[in-house]
C-alpha cells in the first residue's frame, strides 16, 4: 500500500477523469478508488481502523471534477460496509493518512 495525501488523490482523480472524458454524472465508466483512513481522536469513542476507514471512487463527488462551481462535496462508503454514501466533506474530521487501491 502506497500512502498519499488527500490533495495527491484529488488531483489524480481529476487528472483521470479528464484523461478519459469522464464528466459528472458519468456512472457507466471506468472508476478507480481511494481509502481514507480518518484519526482516531476525531471520535468520542473507539472505532476500528477498518470503522474510520472510507472509500471513494473518481466519480464520488464534485471535488474530483474541473467544475465553475468549486464544489467540493464528496461521498464516501465505510469499508465496515455499515455507513454508506457519507458526506465526508460536511466533516471536519482530520485525516491520518491515505492509500490508493
Amino acid at each position: 500500500m502506497k500512502k498519499a495525501t488527500i490533495s495527491e488523490i484529488r488531483k489524480r482523480f481529476r487528472e483521470f477523469n479528464k484523461e478519459n472524458g469522464i464528466s459528472y454524472g458519468d456512472y457507466d465508466v471506468q472508476e478507480i478508488t481511494a481509502v481514507i483512513v480518518y484519526k482516531q481522536s476525531n471520535f468520542n469513542k473507539p472505532y476500528t481502523e477498518t470503522e474510520r476507514s472510507y472509500r471513494i471512487s473518481n466519480l464520488s463527488g464534485k471535488a474530483f471534477f474541473d467544475l465553475p462551481s468549486g464544489s467540493n462535496s464528496m461521498t464516501g462508503d465505510c469499508l465496515d460496509g455499515k455507513d454508506l454514501g457519507v458526506r465526508l466533506d460536511a466533516y471536519p474530521w482530520n485525516i491520518e493518512y491515505c492509500y490508493f487501491e
